[in-house]
C-alpha cells in the first residue's frame, strides 16, 4: 500500500535524530558513551514513543525496520545496541537500503561457496562435522577436544554465536562474568520464507519486488531471482514475536498465508507458485536464530568491554565482536583480522 507523505516524514525526522544519536557512540566501544547508561536502561519501543514520532505508520516504519535488523521485538533490544548498529553501519539508510546498502548483493549459488573454498585450500587442517565439546588451557598451550579429533594449539579463536558457547566445557571454567557474558547475547528469531515462479511477473508491471507491509507477519519482501536463470524468486522475511507465531502454524496453512500476503502486494498472478520453501533460523542448532546476537537493557554497558576481551589462550571472533559493520558478514570478516593481528601480538 502507498504511505502517507505524513507519515513518511515523521519515520524520516525520527531516524534524522537517532542517526545524529549514533554518530556519539564510539564505534570501538559503546558502552563508554557519554549517554550509555540512559540509552542502555531503555529498550528501542521505550524510546520510539508518539512524542518522538507522532503518527503510528511512521513508528510502524522504524519498527519494521529495527525488527529486521534484529529479528527482535523492540523490548527486547537496549536502544543503545541499536544506536550502535546505526553506527557500525554508517547510518540507518545503509541497513535499510539495497543499492549500495546492507541488502545489495547476494551470493549465487549460496554463501556456502566460501567456507567450502576457505576449506579445500586448507585440506586436511580442516575437521568437519566435528563440533568442540571441551576447551582445556594449559600454561603453555590449549587443547580442543571433539567427538572425532582432540586439536593442541597455542592460542585457539572460537568464531561461533556467543550464546552457543554456552554447549562448551571448559577447564579452568571461564571467569564468572565472561560465562554470565554468554547468555546475554541471544540471536533474534527469523523465519525466511520463498517463493519461487515461473518467471519475475512483477517487474512487467513496473514492481520491483521490495515491499513493507507493517501489518503483515512477512513484513519485508525482496526480490532473490538469480540472474541468468528465468524463474522469478521472492523472498520474504517474519522477524521475532511474528515470526514465532506464524511458525506455530501447520505447515500448509502457514505456507497459504505467505501466498496470501504475496498476492495484496504483487497482484494475482501471486496465487500459483511452483513452490514455496522456508527456513526457521531459530531451529538451526549451530544459530540457534538470525542475524546477529542482540543486547537487551543493561547488558552493553555491564559486559560489553568483555566481548572481545580473552580468555588466557582463547579469543574471541565473530560478527558481534565486530566494530564496523556489526551484525554483517563483513564485520565477521573484520573480526577475523582482528583477532589475527591480537595473536599475532599475544606472548606465546
Amino acid at each position: 500500500p502507498r504511505i502517507s507523505p505524513i507519515a513518511l516524514l515523521c519515520a524520516a525526522q525520527g531516524i534524522a535524530r537517532m542517526n545524529a544519536m549514533a554518530k556519539k557512540i564510539p564505534v570501538d566501544a559503546p558502552w563508554t558513551a557519554a549517554h550509555a547508561a540512559r540509552w542502555d536502561a531503555m529498550s528501542v519501543r521505550s524510546w520510539l514513543s508518539a512524542a518522538r514520532v507522532p503518527t503510528r505508520l511512521g513508528r510502524d516504519l522504524i519498527e519494521a525496520t529495527v525488527r529486521a535488523c534484529f529479528a527482535a521485538d523492540l523490548s527486547e533490544v537496549s536502544f543503545l545496541n541499536w544506536l550502535f548498529l546505526v553506527r557500525s553501519a554508517g547510518g540507518i539508510e545503509a541497513l535499510m537500503s539495497i543499492a549500495g546498502g546492507y541488502q545489495d548483493s547476494q551470493f549465487q549459488g549460496g554463501v556456502q561457496q566460501v567456507p567450502d573454498a576457505m576449506a579445500a585450500e586448507l585440506g586436511d587442517a580442516v575437521v568437519r562435522s566435528c563440533p568442540v565439546d571441551a576447551v582445556t588451557q594449559h600454561a603453555d598451550r590449549v587443547i580442543l577436544a571433539g567427538s572425532r579429533a582432540t586439536v593442541t594449539a597455542r592460542q585457539v579463536v572460537l568464531a561461533l554465536p556467543r550464546g552457543l558457547v554456552a554447549g562448551i566445557r571448559f577447564d579452568p571454567a571461564l571467569p564468572a562474568d565472561h560465562a554470565l557474558l554468554v547468555h546475554q547475547v541471544p540471536a533474534g528469531t527469523e523465519l525466511k520464507m520463498v517463493a519461487v515462479y515461473d518467471d519475475p511477473f512483477w517487474r512487467a508491471d513496473g514492481v520491483c519486488g521490495a515491499t513493507v507491509a507493517t501489518d503483515d507477519a512477512v513484513e519485508v519482501t525482496l526480490d532473490t531471482t538469480q540472474p541468468g536463470h528465468p524463474e522469478g524468486v521472492i523472498a520474504g522475511y517474519a522477524a521475532g514475536p511474528r515470526a514465532r507465531a506464524l511458525a506455530r502454524l501447520p505447515e500448509g496453512e502457514r505456507r497459504a498465508a505467505f501466498v496470501t500476503m504475496l498476492v495484496a502486494r504483487l497482484g494475482p498472478q501471486a496465487k500459483a507458485p511452483l513452490e514455496v520453501l522456508e527456513q526457521n533460523w531459530a531451529e538451526e542448532p549451530w544459530t540457534r536464530g538470525c542475524s546477529m546476537g542482540h543486547f537487551a537493557t543493561g547488558v552493553l554497558t555491564q559486559y560489553g568491554h568483555l566481548l572481545r576481551e580473552p580468555v588466557g589462550r582463547v579469543h574471541w571472533a565473530g560478527t558481534e565482536t565486530a566494530s564496523t559493520s556489526y551484525g554483517a558478514m563483513d564485520g565477521a570478516v573484520r573480526s577475523g583480522e582482528r583477532v589475527c593481528e591480537e595473536i599475532l601480538a599475544a606472548p606465546r
